[in-house]
């Protein structure tokens, strides 16, 4: 049951002097808390954050110091004239009044309140950080609304018991980065070991070159790609080959370049891969410095190569006024969601941009040799040139229709496995010897829009025996199909 206390005041300084340490720290009220300029909520965030706190300590931990008479720190109080009319008022009617004891708390409770108070500072310090970010994420300089019970009337945290387990998780998870970083500070002085610092790239990352077996190993080991075993050694402490890694500011590689003869040979990141594409720039600012030829397949499949105006460009995050043109690009399995700005960029060879997940082509490149966009999440063929001069192979997406895409292809044209209906929009002329490829179109139903004397080959099978959803898909139309049908 609730418990009659006598001293009030001692328990409230208690409180006050957890958050505030001494009665002579400015402590905010309810008043203060109307309406902020976010600029002046900045910077007094220490004074707003420990109100936030003090106000959880009144009402929460107060209610679990009063919830019950079997406190150590609560002790009886004995009848005595001298008692306050109220006390003895509230004695004589048989119930118990007791006083608040500091000195008797433990230790270990003390810790408690200690490690809770902690927690909610840091719970605190995040609700204002949102409130003023939000406030600078418009041009209006608005005074902001700031709820000075936010921690005390968050359920989280509505009893004693329940955020202190919070707390002691958010103890144990800040122990745990600790580690990280001790652990960082060893990563660190290894990671250094055997490299030679040669020049700084934009926001913290630096670009060493790597000297030593040590330093190969390490950094073979780290990315987990071919650097890690011996037969690097004697190339590169020869000075054949010139190794460098793209390092962040907590000494992480991302990017491994083996430049030989002012070329760049191979341009790596994790497991053997190409770097990821947000490393792009890094990599750019890095063959902007050295000065290094980027012409080989191994840059265009990075993405970093240069333009017609003599400079380096990243491919992913290209300037559209900029023309580029290429013998080959390479894009496929980059993980790409979308298409970037490839306008601009001529093709003379081969495009492969297969195994993403694309929805749209509408920024392809200009492509003189085969185009593969297969295995993406394509809903449409617009953007793809008019004309395909090798072979079009759009299998694998998300077609319902063909209709947007080229009209002459002088190659074959791959469709298959698509939830195309019919074949309308294909290509008028189809010059390929392959003919039009559209094996495990379950729901094909019509493919009377296929150009005259084109091949539709499904080895080996009769012509009403597809693997497609209607069996008699081809009858009568067999005579109009050249050679046979193939799986």
């Amino acid at each position: 049951m609730p418990v009659n206390l006598l001293n009030e005041k001692d328990l409230n300084d208690y409180l006050f002097k957890i958050i505030y340490k001494d009665d002579k720290e400015f402590g905010l009220d309810i008043t203060d808390f109307k309406e902020i300029n976010p600029n002046y909520l900045n910077q007094n965030k220490d004074a707003f954050t420990k109100a936030l706190v003090y106000q959880w300590m009144k009402h929460r931990l107060r209610s679990h110091f009063m919830e019950s008479e079997e406190k150590p720190f609560l002790k009886p109080v004995t009848y005595d004239e001298s008692l306050p009319k109220w006390t003895k008022n509230v004695m004589e009617s048989g119930q118990q009044v007791h006083s608040f004891d500091a000195s008797l708390i433990s230790e270990g409770f003390k810790q408690d309140v200690e490690k809770v108070s902690k927690f909610l500072y840091s719970r605190g310090e995040d609700y204002l950080d949102k409130i003023y970010k939000k406030a600078n994420q418009t041009d209006e300089k608005n005074n902001v609304r700031v709820r000075i019970d936010y921690l005390k009337t968050s359920n989280e945290y509505d009893s004693f018991d329940k955020t202190l387990h919070m707390a002691n998780k958010w103890e144990q998870l800040l122990e745990e980065k600790n580690k990280d970083l001790r652990k960082n500070k060893d990563f660190l002085k290894k990671s250094n070991d055997g490299v030679v610092h040669e020049f700084d790239l934009s926001e913290g990352m630096t670009c060493v070159r790597l000297l030593t077996s040590e330093a190969l190993r390490f950094e073979g080991g780290y990315m987990g790609h071919c650097l890690s075993k011996d037969e690097w050694d004697k190339h590169v402490l020869r000075g054949q080959i010139e190794m460098y890694s793209l390092r962040d500011r907590n000494g992480k590689s991302h990017v491994t370049i083996d430049v030989r003869q002012g070329k760049v040979y191979q341009c790596r990141g994790r497991e053997d891969k190409a770097p990821a594409i947000k490393y792009n720039k890094y990599v750019k600012e890095f063959c902007e410095t050295k000065k290094l030829d980027v012409d080989s397949p191994e840059m265009r499949i990075v993405g970093v190569v240069k333009g017609e105006d003599g400079k380096y460009h990243d491919l992913f995050n290209i300037d559209e006024n900029v023309k580029i043109t290429l013998p080959e690009l390479n894009i496929s399995d980059r993980g790409l969601k979308k298409l970037p700005n490839l306008k601009n960029v001529t093709v003379t060879g081969h495009f492969k941009c297969n195994d993403n997940n694309i929805k749209n082509f509408e920024n392809a490149p200009y492509v003189l040799g085969d185009i593969d966009i297969s295995y993406n999440n394509a809903d449409s063929l617009k953007g793809i040139q008019s004309e395909v001069f090798g072979n079009f192979i759009c299998s694998n997406n998300n077609l319902k229709t063909l209709e947007g895409g080229p009209l002459k292809v002088k190659g074959g044209y791959s469709c298959k496995e698509n939830p195309i209906k019919d074949l309308k929009g294909i290509a008028k002329e189809i010059a390929g010897v392959d003919g039009i490829n559209c094996v495990k179109c379950r729901d094909l139903e019509d493919i009377s829009d296929a150009p005259s004397g084109v091949k539709i080959s499904y080895e080996g099978t009769p012509v009403y025996a597809l693997n497609n959803k209607k069996k008699n898909l081809f009858k009568g139309f067999a005579l109009k199909m050249a050679g046979k049908f193939r799986k």
